[in-house]
């Protein structure tokens, strides 16, 4: 029997902008293991990154690294993936693909229906498109935003090496003009 497991940063709601993290933990006790960062506001998936097999223990250890316990709260993972495709298909409905690390991610989301998700869960900006520029964002023309939004960056909350490879957390937050 395998079951998921899923946190989100705390404030993404006001902020536009959620930090996911989503195992499915096996029975053996190896687990695989996502992490998305969603922009509900414009570009959807604006990255992922995906691990396969790897321990429970090891996997504990990541998300209090990644989302320390004052930074984050359990999440259904219904809520998780009907979060993830409701920015993927407003995205796309903008003309924005998800991070290339996407397909591979995804496939930690198999197995949860998205419909199952208790309550109703914010989706995809409705006020229109709005985008915050991030540290690694490249500017390639302009785009429609939102008069009534302003994005602001607050600050880099930390950095991780993951495998080999850095990821950043950053918080950002949207702020009402």
């Amino acid at each position: 029997m395998t079951r998921h497991e899923a946190y989100v940063e705390k404030g993404w709601e006001e902020m536009g902008l959620a930090h996911l993290f989503v195992s499915r933990i096996r029975e053996d006790g190896s687990a695989d293991f996502a992490m998305f960062l969603v922009d509900l506001f414009c570009l959807g998936v604006k990255d992922a990154s995906f691990e396969a097999d790897v321990g429970e223990r090891y996997l504990k250890e990541l998300v209090e690294e990644r989302l320390p316990e004052d930074y984050r709260e359990r999440i259904h993972p219904a809520c998780a993936k009907k979060l993830i495709e409701g920015a993927l298909a407003y995205a796309e409905s903008l003309g924005f693909t998800p991070h290339r690390d996407f397909r591979k991610a995804r496939k930690v989301l198999n197995g949860i229906d998205a419909s199952a998700a208790p309550g109703s869960s914010p989706s995809a900006a409705t006020a229109g498109p709005a985008m915050c520029a991030g540290p690694t964002t490249r500017r390639i023309g302009s785009i429609a935003s939102a008069p009534s939004w302003r994005p602001a960056v607050a600050s880099m909350v930390s950095t991780t090496r993951i495998r080999g490879r850095m990821m950043a957390g950053i918080r950002w937050k949207y702020v009402r003009i």
